[in-house]
């Protein structure tokens, strides 16, 4: 409250009616509390009131069967609430009702249809009936007392929801987690005979298989069938399942019993390491790492069932190590994992191992334990971590291109490739953010130890890489990354800017003359005086930009020096020879 033109905010009675299955006959206990005043009523009889926004706790005796409960409430002025729970007979601690198997009205009660056209009421004019809902296959399992008939006078048109005509399980769906090729049974009043064609079901909303179904016979009632379900792969977690006759009875529900669960069923999440060629990675990262199981989520998002996943850090290696691993592809059976490489020279590379951590999670929710999620945990070795001991050359000119010459070693004599093949490790030349990759590498020399591995290789450098200082990485798919800092030198030339003077305001086109450029226009960075030349067009030989204006307030001229950058993100390199003047 309030609710405008139905519950005013103060001074309003409220009432809630439903009806409680009960299995076991004895004494329950329930907790009422209520701001301002309620009272609880069992049977039509009350058991107890709280007045004054106070709570109290009540005794009531049930019998098996179906529980009418009423609950009055009157609120007042200020807050309003209401709330009732109990101890499901079990005598521990206060817990929500049954809402799942809690109705609004009891069954095989006649419920009156009603329809409308445009807003309008429509009048009723059914003719009079008598209805038998354990007649034409109603063979359900009803609930203690529930009647098997009704007598509907002439007028009213009405539907019944009745257990005799309800498909019902006589017990629970498996609790055991469900895992790779699984299959499952259930049992109970299906209503739907023996053969298999006579039943569709889904479990997550996925079509499941009904391979067979038998009579069943439980605690002497031989009345019952057991249905086998080829169960669909999914996601972990908890799935509902659907399982429908084809005799028009509607969906199987879940035993009529205060202690049921719902039908569903758990999938349980699991992770097996399967392709990890020599039992030890890179300590530096830089490897795809596959693994078989069961519940894990689909990259196709189709399939994902609402479900996401991610694959985190959470123990082990060394102080400060936090690598960074991503999904690459993955079924509910199988996932390829990215374990990125990384680079810090605060740390020496040594054997140790980490733990990641798949969770698994339903998309909505914070992906905490509380919320559903679910975890399984792998070991990732370390000890296997590629070196680069040479690269040759270290300094190259600007736009001079041509080979790029590496040997990296590994501790490890289980690797092997021949000279003059293609190399498996792939070459990068990195400055900052920025990644070049040295194409065709090809081996031209090996050294196979006993306990190590030398490899030669040598590669082609892109054409007019600009100018920068460039680690080195290699990354091969057995092993992983390695690194050579500083490996790459590519100098940057500037010779001149033409005109040398203009306008105080900016606005002048200018041309620097040099090399080391970036043949990307936007990446280079030109600033005179610490004014920024908006760069035009750049070839490799000469940059275009435009002046902005004097850094000063225009009163005299300036001779501002030229600092350039050829990739995002590097700092400008000072040309003090180069200067531009702003001339008033």
């Amino acid at each position: 409250s309030p609710a405008p033109g139905a519950v005013p905010r103060d001074w309003f009675v409220s009432r809630y009616t439903f009806y409680l299955p009960v299995d076991l006959p004895g004494r329950y206990a329930f907790q009422l509390s209520a701001d301002d005043n309620a009272q609880l009523f069992v049977d039509g009889e009350m058991v107890g009131q709280v007045a004054h926004g106070g709570a109290g706790e009540f005794d009531a005796t049930l019998s098996s069967g179906v529980v009418k409960i009423v609950v009055i409430h009157a609120e007042f002025t200020g807050a309003a609430s209401v709330s009732l729970r109990w101890d499901a007979g079990l005598g521990g601690g206060w817990q929500d009702l049954p809402w799942p198997v809690v109705t609004p009205f009891a069954a095989g009660t006649p419920l009156p249809i009603q329809v409308s056209v445009g807003g309008i009421a429509a009048r009723s004019f059914c003719p009079a009936q008598e209805l038998r809902f354990d007649a034409d296959g109603g063979d359900g399992l009803p609930l203690p007392g529930e009647p098997s008939s009704a007598s509907v006078p002439a007028g009213p048109c009405v539907y019944v929801y009745s257990s005799y005509r309800t498909p019902t399980l006589t017990s629970p769906a498996t609790s055991a987690l469900i895992r790779t090729n699984p299959s499952t049974v259930l049992t109970g009043r299906l209503l739907g005979g023996t053969d298999p064609a006579n039943y569709t079901a889904t479990v997550g909303g996925v079509p499941a298989s009904v391979v067979a179904v038998a009579d069943a016979s439980v605690s002497g009632d031989g009345s019952q069938q057991a249905v086998t379900l080829d169960l669909p792969a999914l996601p972990a977690g908890l799935w509902p399942v659907l399982l429908q006759p084809a005799s028009g009875m509607g969906y199987v529900r879940s035993p009529p019993a205060l202690r049921d669960p719902p039908v569903v069923l758990n999938y349980g999440l699991q992770v097996v390491m399967e392709r990890l060629p020599f039992g030890r990675v890179s300590f530096w990262g830089g490897v795809d790492v596959t693994f078989a199981g069961a519940g894990m989520v689909p990259t196709n998002a189709s399939l994902a069932n609402g479900k996401r996943m991610n694959v985190t850090h959470t123990a082990g290696g060394l102080p400060g190590m936090n690598l960074e691993a991503n999904v690459l592809q993955a079924t509910t059976t199988s996932m390829t994992v990215r374990v990125e490489p990384w680079y810090d020279p605060s740390f020496t590379p040594r054997a140790t191992a980490v733990a990641f951590r798949v969770l698994v999670w339903d998309d909505g929710t914070d992906g905490s334990f509380a919320s559903g999620a679910v975890q399984a945990l792998f070991i990732f070795p370390i000890g296997y971590t590629p070196e680069v001991t040479s690269v040759s050359p270290t300094t190259l000119p600007a736009n001079a291109g041509g080979n790029l010459t590496l040997v990296w070693t590994v501790g490890s004599g289980l690797y092997s490739n021949s000279a003059g093949m293609p190399a498996e490790a792939t070459v990068e030349l990195i400055a900052g953010d920025n990644r070049f990759v040295c194409s065709d590498p090809v081996v031209t020399a090996v050294v196979l130890g006993s306990l190590d591995y030398t490899e030669t290789i040598v590669c082609n450098l892109p054409d007019n890489l600009p100018a920068a200082d460039y680690m080195l990485a290699i990354s091969t798919n057995a092993y992983g990354a390695g690194w050579a800092p500083a490996a790459l030198n590519v100098v940057q030339v500037i010779q001149s800017i033409s005109p040398s003077a203009g306008s105080m305001a900016g606005g002048t086109i200018v041309a620097v003359a040099g090399s080391g450029f970036n043949t990307d226009a936007s990446a280079n960075r030109v600033s005179l005086g610490g004014s920024p030349c908006t760069v035009l067009s750049v070839t490799p030989t000469e940059l275009t930009c435009r002046t902005g204006a004097a850094p000063s307030d225009g009163s005299a001229a300036v001779d501002a020096v030229l600092s350039a950058a050829a990739l995002p993100g590097l700092p400008l390199a000072v040309w003090p020879n180069v200067t531009f003047s702003y001339d008033p």
